[in-house]
């Protein structure tokens, strides 16, 4: 497995999901404001929206907001492949086995989420139903405590979750000798903790430009090219060269690595 190839998909994933939020946000501003701007002037009376306009309006929101989730999701995509390549690299296989346990859980978790939200939800809907008389409160009390459940359930998950992801960055970190990777597991598990408010989300999106960081600046192994002396003797060099883009060792003539095919003599 390519060291190289690991780290050039680990820094195009980290930074795509640095730079994500901010476009995504951006993208929002700009679209919440010009939807906003054709309702003041409906209001007063300088324009009438027809349905086509605000059909374009709401599509334009849709396909944005879809092309950005596919974004996210080739980040992600190619994250995974960087740890597997890196996993194997370093013959640790805590490095992917982590990040496949988070998101299974992530998946699982978003698909439980919705279904309980679904079914509380409902279940809101129907007690308010039942009982007309009190409709407005009884709806509202059941709103609020599904409402809440869900907030913890998702809190939880999102706890497992980032644990997981601590695990592989600090395995990556200690393989790799690079303490960015366990700042940014440590960032990220506080991010979870914290994911019920705004600084949550700041610090899993601070905990990405530390793996962006660390995934730039891997070396590879570092061989020491002396063979073990015997007792009372000199070192001899050993007659390898280590490839300093796979790491794999050569013949110390070679002049293109076995493993990688990238050149070795200038």
């Amino acid at each position: 497995m390519s060291l190289n190839l690991g780290r050039k998909l680990g820094v195009i994933a980290s930074l795509i999901t640095v730079i994500f939020p901010i476009v995504t946000v951006i993208a929002s501003i700009f679209m919440a404001q010009s939807f906003f701007v054709t309702i003041q002037r409906w209001v007063a009376n300088q324009v009438t929206p027809t349905f086509s306009i605000l059909s374009a309006q709401l599509s334009a929101f849709f396909i944005v907001f879809v092309i950005l989730a596919i974004v996210g999701l080739v980040g992600f995509i190619l994250f995974i492949l960087a740890m597997h390549q890196l996993s194997h690299y370093y013959k640790e296989s805590g490095i992917f086995k982590n990040i496949v346990y988070a998101l299974i859980i992530n998946i699982l978790g978003a698909i439980f989420v919705f279904a309980l939200f679904y079914v509380l939800i409902l279940s809101s809907i129907n007690a308010a139903i039942a009982t007309p008389s009190t409709l407005a409160m009884q709806f509202l009390n059941q709103f609020i405590f599904s409402f809440l459940v869900i907030v913890v359930l998702a809190l939880v998950l999102a706890i497992i979750s980032g644990f997981f992801f601590m695990r592989a960055f600090n395995k990556l970190g200690e393989k790799s000798d690079r303490d960015s990777f366990k700042a940014a597991g440590v960032f990220y598990l506080l991010g979870a903790l914290l994911s019920i408010v705004l600084i949550g989300g700041f610090l899993i999106w601070l905990s990405w430009i530390f793996a962006a960081w660390g995934f730039h600046s891997i070396k590879p192994f570092t061989t020491n090219n002396y063979s073990t002396p015997s007792a009372g003797t000199s070192p001899i060099p050993a007659q390898t060269i280590c490839c300093p883009f796979c790491g794999t060792e050569n013949k110390l003539d070679a002049i293109h690595c076995g493993s990688c095919g990238n050149r070795l003599q200038p």
